[in-house]
């Protein structure tokens, strides 16, 4: 008498249906996996501007100087090797470019070759690569400075701002958006509440 052996294993059809079910479960997690990098983008973007602000009023403290935090001048960026350099400009209200802090020895505003540059925050990627600002995901654009390309702050903390709060607005593709707000005493925090975009 003969014994059977069994094989153990799948069969085509289980194969087939398992791939079926595993791609209808990848095309519904898609969107929500998209919309979550495009919410943390948009978180880390606000936090980054935060910290230039605190490390610029800190540091104005620490050192009982000036400092400032501008705009950086996206055109000054040669063979994707930033020259450091503030926007100019009354109506430069764009800082997607990216921003530098520094201490302003001379309190002229604009940043010498001899002054101390603390941070630099570049452009994204996209940016950098594109060489324009319209590539961004997150675009950011400030008000209520008094000088329209900079944010100062004295050696007592406390930041050139009218209408006593700044605002830097912060926009991604999906047009949702947060702010962050500097308070005339130099104080920054955030809010993601009835932001309109872009």
């Amino acid at each position: 008498m003969r014994t059977r052996t069994f094989h153990a294993g799948f069969t085509i059809v289980e194969l087939l249906t398992v791939l079926v079910i595993a791609g209808i479960l990848a095309t519904l997690a898609a969107p929500a996996l998209y919309d979550m990098i495009l919410s943390n983008r948009l978180t880390s973007k606000t936090n980054e501007i935060v910290a230039d602000l605190m490390v610029a009023r800190t540091q104005a403290v620490t050192l009982g100087t000036r400092t400032v935090v501008c705009a950086l001048d996206l055109g000054q960026y040669t063979g994707g090797t930033p020259t450091t350099r503030c926007k100019s400009g009354a109506t430069s209200t764009d800082w997607t470019a990216g921003r530098i802090v520094f201490v302003d020895d001379d309190r002229d505003g604009s940043l010498d070759t001899t002054e101390t540059i603390l941070k630099v925050s570049p452009p994204d990627e996209e940016v950098r690569k594109s060489g324009s600002v319209s590539s961004a995901k997150v675009t950011v654009s400030a008000a209520n400075l008094v000088n329209t390309g900079r944010i100062d702050f004295s050696p007592t903390g406390v930041a050139t701002v009218t209408g006593g709060t700044a605002t830097f607005k912060l926009c991604d593709t999906q047009n949702r958006g947060r702010t962050v707000t500097v308070a005339a005493s130099g104080r920054a925090g955030t809010n993601s509440t009835s932001i309109t975009c872009p």
